[in-house]
């Protein structure tokens, strides 16, 4: 595709195209309240979160280049009992309440519904989709989210379809 980097996603505002998912997470975040712009160092709270997600992404993209779907699941298995749980760990410490900030939601709470609804689904095969059962915090934080009213309405939208 003509895009800025040739994949997407891509977001066009004013016939300017923009590109790189995090990219656009931060801007939907800043123009819907959802990202830190009182406070510098809870943006950095969120962007250390994201960036958790980025390194669990990373992982499972490694296993791509197996050579076969025997040494990929293999490969996931591994990273799913190393890097993932590592990080999952690290996350779960990091969770200050409801929310990954505490009382309110953040694009870094969205970021974690989306990505343990993506595990949970199974369709990374040999990452188990009870991996995210002994990270009680990051369990909270979803619940919470999937409670939140407009996650809620987005969810219900979805299913009617």
């Amino acid at each position: 595709p003509k895009t800025p980097f040739g994949s997407v996603p891509v977001l066009e505002i004013d016939g300017v195209q923009y590109a790189q998912s995090m990219a656009i997470l931060r801007y939907a975040g800043k123009i819907t309240g959802l990202y830190p712009k009182e406070s510098d160092i809870e943006a950095l709270y969120v962007d250390q979160f994201l960036a958790g997600f980025d390194d669990i992404s990373s992982a499972i993209a490694a296993t791509n280049a197996a050579k076969s779907e025997e040494e990929k699941l293999e490969m996931r298995k591994n990273a799913a009992d190393t890097k993932i749980k590592g990080t999952l760990t690290a996350l779960n410490a990091l969770v200050k309440g409801d929310f990954v900030l505490g009382d309110s939601i953040s694009i870094a709470d969205v970021q974690l519904y989306v990505f343990m609804n993506l595990l949970k689904s199974g369709v990374y095969d040999g990452i188990p989709t009870t991996i995210f059962d002994s990270h009680s915090n990051l369990e909270k934080v979803y619940n919470s989210v999937h409670q939140h009213p407009k996650i809620a309405k987005r969810n219900a939208r979805i299913e009617a379809h």
